[in-house]
């Protein structure tokens, strides 16, 4: 999606309508996904990302970046390193 249409009216629409995460990550590894990044302050997706490529029997690592009180640098290039140890 061209990011030049994320204004104040998609953002809203982002908010006020139903988040389809199973089937936007399902679709993600239909297609070939093999990595899920949730870069954010905490990781709280990571387990429900699990649980479906569990589910799947799929063989896609998810890996978070920082945590709630280790929000730092080394903590970031220990989820790059996580990253590229898993081939990408």
């Amino acid at each position: 999606m061209d990011t030049g249409e994320w204004g104040a009216e998609y953002w809203y629409r982002n908010l006020r309508n139903t988040v389809l995460f199973e089937k936007a990550l399902t679709a993600a590894l239909d297609a070939g996904a093999s990595m899920v990044v949730e870069v954010g302050p905490h990781p709280v997706l990571l387990p429900a990302v699990q649980d479906i490529v569990e589910q799947r029997e799929d063989t896609a690592t998810a890996v978070g970046t920082l945590r709630r009180g280790e929000g730092n640098l080394h903590q970031m290039v220990s989820a790059v390193a996580q990253v590229y140890a898993h081939g990408v």
